[in-house]
């Protein structure tokens, strides 16, 4: 039987704050830690692992109303996940918010520093 969306927002506050969940989501990625970098060089405000609808966003910028989600190669490259991938960003898109994803490759060599600065500035 399908979850209704209050349910599904009930979980995802629950989890997004216990130690279960902070547990299994452990720190933050390399990825998410260089690309919060250079928010910080940029001196943009910014919100780590934001709920957002019944998602836990990578990084929320309220300024931009911007979601940046850093999509490692071996978890977006598995079968199915680029499909789940474009419904989320449709969900936040149809609900007014930007999506960014920036790649595993891009912000390993630092291409991605460009395309966050465009979008932020």
């Amino acid at each position: 039987k399908p979850h209704s969306e209050t349910h599904k927002a009930r979980l995802c506050d629950s989890l997004a704050t216990s130690k279960t969940w902070n547990k299994w989501r452990g720190q933050p990625s390399s990825l998410e830690l260089t690309v919060r970098v250079f928010l910080e060089a940029l001196a943009i405000d910014y919100v780590p692992s934001k709920r957002i609808l019944n998602y836990i966003v990578d990084i929320f910028v309220p300024s931009r109303n911007l979601v940046i989600e850093c999509d490692g190669s071996y978890w977006h490259s598995r079968p199915g996940q680029q499909e789940h991938d474009t419904q989320r960003d449709n969900k936040l898109r149809n609900t007014g918010y930007n999506v960014l994803r920036l790649p595993e490759p891009e912000i390993r060599d630092g291409r991605a520093f460009e395309i966050v600065r465009s979008k932020v500035s």
